[in-house]
């Protein structure tokens, strides 16, 4: 598929990038330029990374003429909420400027939604090369004010360093002009936290109800759902320093944002895809960011190399303290038309079962589970899925829809079995066993080959309920035989 500009600037660095070229610190008479430059390092695909800022392919595109090439994506702001800057857009465009050299490049608007409309506070302008995105000017509101920039001068362009569950570190350097000179000894880099376990985990769902630094579910809950489902979640830094300007006062500015971002989610195939069909493609990017935080008030007598991460992450971690962030509330844009993400979290419970045991019931569905002492060698998190819809075999009756268990050790995420026996019960209303026969009815567990009745099997009457004793997990449905009427034969003679 036809990739299309995935600026992979994030929001939160260009709110950076802005604020530091307009504000005056104090000067740091002490502060010398670092060691060494980086170099620029890893090019990780940036529309796996920021896809809303990426051309849809036209050739699978069945919306409105044109509409492919528009893309965009909104965020909410929480926790100190300013009514008149609640929310960022952030969109992708053909370039539509006067400079014809510059034709065929991308433009990206970044605005806030405000009482009165839109409001422009960055122009960035990006360019393909080398089957990868280079950004050659941000940080003022037009094209005519916004800074140029590069990696090894002012015209080169430069990749934004990101990472992902292969690349821990990603760093390049960084010229732009100040005050209009070139300036360089100045670099981008973003160092990975943490990866937040796999989706579902108990690791993850810690991380995403977080009320610190994660997406809690009353203040996004679409953000707190993606969060606890996307293939891929890592909290990372993006560290930035720009180097001191022409004049004595402009001293280098270093600062720091927290990003939590998503990724994994496949972009969609087929012919006339509609606007809903990109809503997967769409949850890859941040789900939250932090306002960027100036970290000039740390410095001693020496500027931080961009691999010092031992000064970099003990400072970049007041972010989370500061309080503003902006989280992803599931609208993305294509052309004009604006799109709402329905993701929705399936009817999972977790349980934690320690080395002692214990009974653990899922109210969704009324399905308890009881762990003798010693079942497991150590703790292991449980997770009970309810099913949506069963099929049952041929002549038989669901009482309830079907559900899947499995369980992992806490510690190191790989299976664990139950060393001895556990039960299993499911109850069910007396009054909804019709049209099953009560005494047939039994627990089946699902093989590739079809459904089998679990040979332990046995229906309890008070309260109503089928119980089983097993060793195994996987997916397990109640079912009991359909009752046969018989109607006598009458014959008249």
């Amino acid at each position: 598929m036809t990739k299309g500009l995935p600026t992979l600037l994030l929001v939160g660095a260009l709110l950076f990038l802005m604020l530091i070229l307009l504000q005056s610190p104090e000067r740091l008479e002490s502060a010398a330029a670092p060691q060494a430059l980086p170099t620029s390092a890893i090019y990780i695909d940036l529309c796996s990374q920021h896809p809303h800022l990426c051309l849809l392919d036209e050739a699978t595109w069945g919306g409105a003429p044109d509409a492919w090439q528009r893309t965009g994506k909104r965020w909410e702001r929480t926790r100190d909420t300013d009514d008149d800057f609640s929310a960022i857009w952030v969109w992708s465009e053909p370039y539509n400027g006067d400079t014809p050299e510059y034709q065929g490049h991308r433009q990206n608007p970044y605005a806030y939604d405000t009482i009165e409309g839109r409001l422009t506070y960055d122009w960035e302008r990006w360019q393909v090369i080398e089957g990868n995105y280079r950004l050659f000017q941000y940080g003022k509101p037009t094209e005519a004010l916004s800074f140029h920039a590069g990696d090894t001068d002012c015209e080169s362009g430069l990749y934004f360093p990101l990472i992902n569950e292969d690349v821990e570190f990603n760093v390049t350097s960084l010229f732009f002009t100040r005050k209009g000179t070139c300036i360089g000894e100045s670099y981008i880099a973003s160092y990975r936290m943490a990866l937040w376990g796999a989706p579902l985990s108990t690791e993850r769902l810690a991380h995403c109800d977080h009320p610190l630094y994660g997406i809690p579910a009353d203040e996004s809950p679409l953000g707190n759902t993606l969060c606890k489902l996307s293939p891929q979640v890592a909290m990372h830094y993006t560290r930035y320093l720009n180097g001191p300007g022409p004049d004595p006062e402009d001293v280098a500015i270093v600062g720091c944002e927290g990003v939590i971002m998503a990724w994994g989610w496949p972009e969609p195939g087929g012919d006339q895809l509609t606007g809903e069909d990109y809503a997967p493609y769409f949850r890859n990017g941040m789900l939250r960011f932090t306002r960027w935080l100036g970290l000039n008030d740390a410095l001693t007598d020496t500027l931080p190399t961009a691999d010092d991460h031992a000064w970099w992450n003990t400072h970049c971690e007041r972010v989370w303290a500061d309080g503003t962030s902006w989280l992803y509330n599931g609208h993305y844009e294509i052309g004009e038309a604006i799109y709402t993400d329905t993701l929705s979290l399936p009817t999972t419970t977790l349980f934690t079962i320690p080395v002692t045991g214990g009974i653990f019931t899922s109210t969704l569905d009324n399905v308890t589970y009881h762990f003798a002492p010693a079942t497991f060698s150590e703790t292991v998190v449980l997770t009970h899925t309810r099913h949506h819809s069963t099929t049952p075999p041929a002549g038989l009756h669901a009482l309830r829809n079907s559900f899947a268990v499995a369980a992992v050790y806490s510690a190191t995420r790989t299976p664990a079995a139950p060393a001895n026996p556990y039960t299993l019960t499911v109850a069910y209303p007396a009054d909804e066993i019709a049209p099953a026969s009560p005494e047939t009815l039994a627990l089946y567990y699902l093989e590739p080959t079809g459904w089998v009745a679990d040979a332990t099997s046995h229906v309890l009457t008070t309260p109503p309920a089928v119980r089983v004793t097993p060793t195994r997990w996987g997916t397990w449905g109640l079912f009991g035989e359909v009752r046969q009427v018989l109607l006598p034969l009458v014959i008249k003679e």
